[in-house]
This record gives C-alpha cells, sequence and structure tokens, in this order.
C-alpha cells in the first residue's frame, strides 16, 4: 500500500483533491490510503 499526504496552508483545497484522487485509485484498483492536512498538521502525522 502507497500513502500519500497532501499538505495545504488549511485543509480545504486539498481536501477536493484528495476525494478525486481517492475515486480514480478506487476505480483503478490501486492500494492507497490518501488524506489530505493542513500544514500545522502535517508534522504531527
Amino acid at each position: 500500500m502507497k500513502r500519500i499526504m497532501l499538505c495545504c496552508s488549511a485543509g480545504m483545497s486539498t481536501s477536493l483533491l484528495m476525494r478525486k484522487m481517492k475515486e480514480a485509485a478506487s476505480a483503478r484498483g490501486l492500494d492507497v490510503d490518501i488524506a489530505a492536512y493542513a500544514a500545522h498538521e502535517f508534522d504531527e502525522q
């Protein structure tokens, strides 16, 4: 499994991108974990 972490200043725009990426990965049968975080949360992950 691949883990993809998206980061932006507030986490809002990456949430939209994350949703589309999850849909695309699922349609292709890819085993990925995609998560979106605000920049201040990134180091905690």
